[in-house]
């Protein structure tokens, strides 16, 4: 199966306006959105042998928790490579707006390496930001009550209108920040 879940107070127009649609245009039909997880999580769940089949073998993604194994798959390229870009920032990254006024663009995960080579294709495009660091997370869900995470931030209007011209954004959250700030 595949499980593909964001936060259901600000990603639900996403899953059900940007990524139901485009999964149907590429596996020709609509994944059932809906809540999982007692109401946590919102999003689709499918179980597709084709499907799972094309995105490990075809597309060299491993199977399990996305942040154990997870990596840019070496088969992309070019435009498709800034669209999976695009898709890790609008899925786990974020914008905001330091003070109303400087923005900030940041994405988080807990495998460090895969933000490392997120670094490496930013740098080819001529992306300024801070080094891949790791901090530690309140996590009360967690046992030890802490993640480590590690982060990309790409601050300033240089970033921001290279980040528009370049990659985009397609989640509405993301859009609806720029709209009220810039």
């Amino acid at each position: 199966s595949l499980k593909c879940v964001g936060n259901p107070l600000d990603e639900k127009e996403f899953y059900i306006e940007i990524v139901a649609p485009k999964f149907e245009n590429v596996f020709g039909f609509k994944p059932n959105i809906k809540y999982f997880d007692k109401k946590t999580t919102f999003g689709f769940r499918i179980y597709s042998k084709s499907i799972i089949r094309f995105l490990t073998e075809i597309m060299n993604l491993p199977i399990g928790k996305k942040y154990d194994y997870l990596k840019i798959p070496s088969i992309l390229s070019g435009i498709n490579l800034i669209n999976f870009i695009r898709g890790v920032f609008d899925t786990d990254g974020c914008i905001s707006f330091k003070k109303e006024t400087y923005p900030v663009i940041s994405v988080s995960s807990k495998n460090r390496d895969f933000l490392i080579e997120i670094s490496n294709i930013l740098k080819k495009l001529e992306f300024k930001f801070s080094k891949v660091y790791t901090y530690k997370v309140k996590d009360e869900r967690l046992k030890k009550g802490f993640s480590i995470i590690s982060r990309i931030e790409l601050s300033g209007f240089q970033n921001l209108n290279n980040w528009i011209k370049t990659i985009k954004f397609y989640s509405p959250k993301h859009l609806a920040k720029i709209e009220k700030y810039y």
